[in-house]
């Protein structure tokens, strides 16, 4: 099974992370047959992976299952949105490249991007289905869109992957939790900007880089205001050690922890 992860604003450090929590959880990850690009991986794997897993990452916006590639990429799009059921279909396009520069395949799909959701749109409709189109506001749609408009429920947001000698196409099955990150981030009670603070992403994908197993202790000996140590309770870590030499910075790291595990 292969799966699609578009990577955040640190590309090399969002395939690391992945990588590392790809070969922590033994699902058969074979690295030689993946694909890597500043925009995105795609990762095989032997076992199915989850919303879940990719809920533990920091690193990366979407996640998003292959379905394969494509020939007729219109017809393809079609019959995958054609098969989704139900009597309405709200549905987005992103377009992704897999090599720098883009290639001549990209650009033109690029020019052509709308005008091809807009016909979807329109075939969709014929079929009797009340048909709604999100379009990006450049090549791709950001999880932000994705999420407000309830694409993965009530629809489909469908990647488009151009490069290695192929259009590849896949489906979202998962976009990041900004809205949980951004709350752990600026609505934590213990903020010192002075001092300076880790955001909660940057320390997740710290954690998974670790590959410190979940059931061994983990120290943070420069615990600071304590993110690390909440986003690894978050993430299942049960023996965790946090120090520094600042008095304020340990009650700080207290009242974070108890302000995330009660939220």
């Amino acid at each position: 099974m292969k799966y699609a992860f578009v990577l955040g604003r640190e590309p090399a450090l969002s395939t690391a992370e992945l990588i590392a929590r790809l070969r922590a959880e033994s699902v058969g990850f074979d690295q030689k047959n993946s694909v890597f690009s500043t925009e995105v991986m795609i990762a095989e794997v032997a076992s199915g992976l989850t919303p879940e897993f990719f809920h533990a990452l920091g690193g990366s916006v979407k996640m998003a299952e292959v379905l394969g590639a494509s020939g007729n990429l219109e017809d393809d799009l079609f019959n995958v949105l054609n098969g989704l059921g139900g009597s309405s279909v709200d549905f987005g396009l992103s377009l992704h490249s897999l090599e720098t520069p883009p290639n001549r395949t990209y650009h033109s799909l690029e020019r052509g991007l709308k005008p091809m959701a807009l016909e979807l749109k329109k075939k969709l409709k014929e079929g009797g289905r009340a048909v709604r189109a999100v379009f990006p506001e450049g090549t791709a749609l950001s999880s932000v869109q994705v999420e407000k408009n309830k694409l993965i429920a009530k629809g489909a947001e469908l990647l488009i992957l151009v490069g290695g000698g192929s259009v590849r196409v896949a489906k979202t099955i998962a976009v990041q939790a900004f809205e949980e990150f951004s709350a752990r981030d600026f609505g934590r009670p213990g903020r010192n900007a002075k001092s300076g603070m880790l955001p909660p992403k940057l320390a997740r994908m710290m954690i998974n880089l670790s590959g410190a197993p979940k059931d061994q202790t983990l120290l943070d000996p420069f615990c600071g205001s304590g993110t690390i140590l909440s986003e690894a309770a978050l993430l299942g870590y049960a023996d965790l050690i946090g120090s520094d030499v600042s008095d304020r910075a340990v009650q700080d790291a207290k009242t974070n922890f108890d302000w995330t595990m009660k939220k």
